[in-house]
């Protein structure tokens, strides 16, 4: 549904946004509030900013 690519899932790897959970068959669960900071590394993303600016 959030349309993450697997380089997408690099951002939980160093930590700018966590899992709240995951699925026996691999699909990983997010809460409302991890969701949110998604759209937000996203919208910086877009707006010009870096990873490690994030």
């Amino acid at each position: 549904m959030t349309g993450l690519t697997v380089r997408t899932l690099l951002y939980e790897q160093i930590g700018l946004f966590s899992l709240f959970g995951h699925f026996e068959i691999g699909h990983r669960l997010y809460n409302e509030a991890g969701i949110g900071r998604l759209q937000q590394i996203l919208s910086l993303k877009d707006l010009g900013l870096s990873l490690e600016e994030i």
